[in-house]
């Protein structure tokens, strides 16, 4: 395995670098991270570290060695193990330093602005109103605000692993939304706003909510609408009793009462 991390040894007595390793307040750890069958769990858990210590407006992390060795338990060794499976997956880039004030930086691919600051974040202007760059997105909020195919499919993801559902049930879900996200964009009516998808799980949990099955009721209003080609979600009528039972029957082996569905 070729070297792609270097060892702490000599940077002791080193210039120290002007940042210091910062921590979040959470592990966060993106859906497709996290339900990834090539990757060790170890991997996963560095990969939520490093999101802890990549927070905007840097959108880059430079930990020592030592610091990751500490918390995920590990030889440095084992180390290089977990950097190569993420780098191998595409999920982070290594930016080697040389020694000094130029430390290593790693950089999560997930994590990469989709508007950067050209100065790469600038300094705010005498009158605290950010950098230039932040008061021209300000003036075309919309612009700035639309988002791709791949980022809001990556949103859903994200807002399904906060469900804390099971695995299978998570694993469907994402399935599903995403076929939803692509049919609607086949439609013509993508999902073109990170609001717009929230607006969509926010619908999806109050036209579930007090279901006996919430999960099943969510996927078959799911594919209630790529069936109909719809680009919303509508909530169950009478008429889909019969396709609702048979759908929570083929899937989760579950047969409910008529008189269990609750119509909205």
């Amino acid at each position: 395995m070729s070297e792609i991390i270097s060892p702490d040894t000599g940077q002791e007595n080193a210039p120290q670098p002007s940042e210091r390793e910062t921590f979040a307040a959470y592990i966060q750890i993106p859906g497709p991270v996290f339900y990834s069958n090539t990757l060790t769990d170890k991997a996963k858990l560095l990969y939520g570290l490093l999101n802890a210590m990549s927070q905007a407006p840097r959108y880059y992390a430079f930990p020592r060695n030592r610091t990751l060795m500490k918390y995920l338990d590990c030889s440095e060794r084992r180390l290089q193990g977990y950097l190569a499976e993420l780098r191998d997956a595409g999920e982070l880039t290594i930016e080697n330093g040389e020694g000094g004030r130029q430390l290593r930086k790693i950089r999560l691919t997930r994590l990469q602005p989709v508007y950067p600051d050209k100065n790469g974040g600038g300094t705010p202007d005498k009158n605290g109103g950010g950098n230039k760059n932040n008061r021209k997105r300000n003036k075309c909020r919309g612009k700035a605000s639309a988002a791709t195919q791949d980022e809001i499919i990556q949103w859903f993801n994200l807002w399904v692993a906060k469900q804390d559902l099971s695995e299978k049930d998570s694993t469907d879900l994402c399935t599903d939304l995403r076929d939803f996200a692509e049919n609607r964009e086949s439609m013509g009516k993508p999902f073109n706003t990170i609001k717009a998808a929230a607006r969509m799980g926010n619908r999806l949990l109050t036209l579930s909510e007090g279901a006996p099955h919430r999960v099943g009721m969510m996927r078959y209003l799911i594919s209630k609408s790529i069936r109909n080609n719809w680009s919303d979600i509508f909530p169950l009528n009478e008429k889909d009793t019969a396709d609702y039972n048979r759908f929570l029957a083929s899937e989760y082996g579950v047969e409910p009462s008529a008189d269990s569905v609750e119509y909205f």
